[in-house]
């Protein structure tokens, strides 16, 4: 496996060519903040790049012009091996285009770079994609990261909360087979603070829209430890982990999975971006590590 680290002598991180996933972001005392699965029955990905759709489709398929075609949760694009194609003092880019396969699923001609940047304690995530394409382009995108919760041995995940900067009156979306379904519940009222525990996460993943805050921080009952997402550039935020492990997805998202009842037009995707041919989008957030 092909990886790169960088390190600004405050955080160090690490990034492997297949996903352009990272998979490690330590401080400098040598605390690390990513999960690490090696030899977990959990979950097996650290930070996949979804794209080009967020979340699930309905019979994992949908249409283009009246053209079915087929595609697995949060796309293909995770699971390809990336071009490393530049590294300086504070920075790593990353590259792929459509080709052959990705044709099969995603009839669409683009280029996507993934540039990560070191800030002080920051990472910066940017995207860039490009429509090289003579036809206008559809797709959403967003981040996957997940962190170690408990960060420190000895802690347990109860010890946590998350922490949105702004107090937030919001729903959440229920997920009925990874869809979102029609339940809908208050889940934040006038508050900053969602307490951890594993009952949370029962119903699968939390889905938040019109959220006020742009970030959104991991932190500790125990310890000055923490991590913050900050998602300016994101409309919607996913919250995520499997019953009884060790880690916490915070997931800043451009789309949403499909409804239940979907036209299955990638047109009508929640939040889908419309690319004009020759065109670039670009977007970024960043996980700020203490």
């Amino acid at each position: 496996m092909s990886i790169f680290s960088l390190s600004n002598g405050i955080i160090t991180l690490t990034v492997k060519h297949k996903g352009a996933e990272i998979t490690s972001i330590k401080n400098a005392a040598g605390t690390e903040f990513m999960w690490q699965p090696q030899g977990s029955i959990y979950w097996q990905r650290q930070s996949p790049l979804l794209f080009p759709v967020v979340g699930k489709l309905k019979e994992n398929q949908y249409y283009v012009n009246g053209v079915r075609y087929p595609m697995n949760q949060h796309g293909f694009v995770r699971d390809m091996e990336f071009d490393f194609i530049g590294k300086t003092a504070n920075q790593l880019i990353y590259w792929i285009k459509d080709n052959t396969e990705t044709q099969k699923q995603y009839p669409f001609l683009f280029e996507l770079r993934v540039i990560y940047t070191l800030i002080e304690n920051k990472v910066s995530i940017r995207y860039l994609v490009k429509n090289i394409d003579t036809i206008p382009m559809y797709f959403t995108l967003g981040g996957h990261p997940a962190f170690k919760c408990p960060i420190k041995e000895g802690d347990i995940f109860q010890d946590y909360y998350l922490e949105f900067e702004k107090n937030e009156t919001v729903n959440r979306h229920f997920l009925e087979g990874g869809l979102i379904g029609n339940r809908v519940e208050n889940f934040l009222d006038n508050t900053s603070k969602i307490p951890l525990h594993i009952d949370l996460f029962r119903e699968d993943a939390i889905v938040l829209k019109d959220l006020q805050s742009r970030k959104i921080s991991l932190k500790s009952a125990k310890h000055n430890n923490s991590i913050t997402i900050h998602f300016d550039d994101f409309p919607y935020v996913g919250i995520w982990t499997q019953p009884g492990a060790p880690f916490i997805c915070l997931e800043p998202w451009k789309g949403l999975a499909d409804t239940i009842s979907p036209t299955g037009d990638i047109k009508d995707k929640p939040g889908i971006i419309t690319l004009e041919p020759q065109k670039k989008y670009e977007c970024e957030y960043f996980i700020e590590v203490n």
